[in-house]
């Protein structure tokens, strides 16, 4: 960190150091927020498991929500094990659909409201912009992609908030707003010269 300040120049060092700190903190509640959403599958999934009677339901679902920490990777491995042992535990197919049940309902709340919810405001994007970012990263570099997208867009974030901070506070944006009042100002001014001379125009007609 000492390394890091001393490269920084001395004129906008201070506001340097301020975005480094909100990304850092940006990353961080990233960091915590997919360990909640970890914590909250491996629940979800250990509690369905162990209720339909999975044999190693508890751990099986509890190594699915620690493996959810990378996109897919978790709910693939989960499944794919939990079906294999309910197609050797149990006859019939109604107790594998209702593990296929248990997967299919957590990577859908998952996706839908708690990913989007916790790690969304902990990271500062709206949980929109943070499923478009997800997709993107997805479409583009598949499960890195995934990995990697919204800790990318939280840095992004506060790159772009910071620049039009700066825009917002600089005089060409004084100039640009000044600018774009004028003509309103210009028409105030001519109504404000009509009806004076209006007024000033009254008493001599009356003459």
């Amino acid at each position: 960190v000492g390394e890091i300040n001393s490269l920084l120049p001395q004129r906008g060092g201070d506001q340097i150091r301020h975005v480094i700190r909100e990304i850092d903190d940006r990353l961080s509640g990233f960091v915590r927020g997919q360990a909640i959403v970890c914590l909250l599958l491996g629940a979800w999934y250990a509690t369905g498991l162990s209720l339909i009677g999975l044999n190693y339901g508890l751990a099986v679902g509890l190594g699915a929500g620690l493996l959810s920490i990378i996109p897919f990777v978790g709910n693939i491995v989960g499944l794919a094990t939990s079906l294999a042992i309910a197609l050797t535990q149990f006859d019939g197919w109604l107790n594998p659909a209702l593990v296929v049940a248990v997967f299919a309902s957590g990577n859908f709340l998952e996706g839908n409201f708690v990913t989007p919810k916790i790690v969304g405001d902990r990271v500062g994007l709206h949980p929109v912009w943070l499923l478009f970012a997800v997709m993107a990263g997805s479409t583009m570099l598949g499960v890195t992609g995934a990995l990697l997208a919204v800790p990318v867009a939280a840095t992004v974030g506060v790159i772009v908030r910071f620049v039009v901070q700066k825009y917002r506070e600089s005089e060409l944006f004084s100039d640009t707003a000044a600018t774009e009042g004028a003509p309103g100002k210009a028409e105030a001014d001519h109504n404000t010269a009509s009806a004076k001379t209006c007024v000033d125009s009254g008493p001599a007609n009356d003459g």
